[in-house]
């Protein structure tokens, strides 16, 4: 199970009462604002599974701390994003894709650029299902320490 007492984990786990936790997490610079699902560890182990790969898995590093980015972490992210489980391998791919040499991520993210990576899995869904709507798109920014 992936948790942030497990041998070899990067988590930590704090200890905040369950009413102060989205305070905490906006105070803390892991939401922009927007609502979050808290990474239990339950749920982080669940997203893992569905991966299908190891939690301590390094998948390289991201810029522009050059932090090991590892299954463990991007399940992280995708909980607190509220990503479908049946999403967690798509996620990883695009994990993958962002940090593959020939992209060079540190030219989009260790600039003054307005840059963003953004990736659109196949979907059923065209942007025509949007048309008159707001839509919110959740970018993972590896400026958030916490986050990395």
């Amino acid at each position: 199970m992936t948790d942030a007492s497990a041998p070899g984990s990067a988590l930590r786990r704090v200890d905040v009462p369950a009413g102060e936790a989205m305070a905490w997490l906006a105070e803390h610079g892991f939401t922009d604002g927007l609502p979050v699902v808290l990474p239990e560890p339950e749920l982080v182990a669940a997203a893992v599974v569905a991966t299908g790969r190891d939690p301590f898995e390094v998948l390289g590093v991201i810029p522009p701390q050059f932090a090991p980015v590892t299954i463990e972490k991007v399940a992280v992210c995708a909980v607190m994003a509220g990503c479908p489980l049946e999403a967690m391998r798509v996620v990883v791919a695009a994990v993958e894709a962002l940090l593959a040499g020939p992209f060079r991520v540190a030219s989009v993210q260790a600039t003054t650029s307005p840059a963003t990576p953004f990736f659109v899995g196949e979907s059923e869904r065209t942007l025509a299902d949007y048309r008159g709507k707001a839509l919110v798109v959740n970018l993972w920014a590896t400026w958030c320490a916490p986050c990395v």
